[in-house]
């Protein structure tokens, strides 16, 4: 189970007495880079922990921090350690603060109920030495202009990429998660970060359910899942701290 952020701040604070400074040689994640990688998302940021290279070879811990939401402000602060990744470099994350090769993970998509859209975030990387002296700023997606809170998502298909979140949640949300639920592998889908809305904590497929939110955001409903708060598993009201 997942605890409050005051414990991550302690571990935080361990790391640096330990190294004894807060300017370590490794580097702080860079944005992911191509042409899916780099969309705003709903429920994932997306980051190269590798630092374009500069941190090939190296083992070291990740923190992630709400530093601002629209829907959440009384969240802002909470952090988050990101946990290992999975074959497709998916993780998620949880209160510990252990050390990883992320070397086969360039491109990395950190989906948790700690991420939630219309949301800032700051990244920093972690090792014995202390903390990266420079930190990622990642957002999620903006609020969409459309009298809308959440759910944009793509633009349009242009016959072999969808384009990039555009500002407005529309029924193109609708089709893209359709088209990726019938066929994830399909020339028209999206990959799985894009569209895997739903439930609290992202479960990495895409599937009616998620079909459904992007309905639901497309109607003008808020974001259903709760405060970015612990405990962290699938309810739909979670009181802020």
């Amino acid at each position: 189970m997942r605890r409050k952020a005051t414990a991550f701040k302690a571990v935080v604070l361990a790391f640096a007495v330990l190294g004894g400074s807060a300017s370590a040689e490794v580097a702080a994640p860079t944005p992911a880079v191509g042409h899916y990688e780099e969309f705003l998302k709903n429920r994932y940021i997306s980051i190269d922990p590798t630092a374009a290279g500069a941190n090939l070879g190296k083992a070291f811990a990740i923190r992630v921090t709400l530093t601002e939401s629209l829907q959440f402000s009384a969240a802002e602060g909470m952090s988050w350690w990101v946990g290992e990744p999975d074959e497709n470099c998916r993780a998620g994350l949880f209160d510990s603060g252990a050390t990883h090769n992320w070397d086969a993970c360039p491109a990395l998509h950190i989906g948790d109920c700690g991420i939630v859209p219309v949301s800032e975030y700051t990244v920093v990387s972690v090792d014995s030495d202390g903390i990266s002296p420079t930190s990622l700023v990642v957002l999620t997606i903006r609020r969409p202009v459309n009298n809308k809170w959440w759910g944009d998502a793509v633009a349009s298909f242009n016959g072999v990429l969808w384009t990039g979140p555009q500002g407005v949640a529309n029924f193109e949300e609708v089709v893209a998660s359709s088209r990726t639920f019938q066929d994830s592998n399909g020339t028209s889908a999206t990959p799985i970060p894009i569209t895997d809305i739903h439930p609290r904590v992202p479960n990495r497929i895409v599937n009616i359910d998620d079909v459904f939110f992007f309905v639901k955001a497309y109607q003008g409903f808020e974001y259903p899942f709760g405060c970015p708060d612990d405990p962290c598993w699938d309810k739909l009201v979670s009181p802020c701290p």
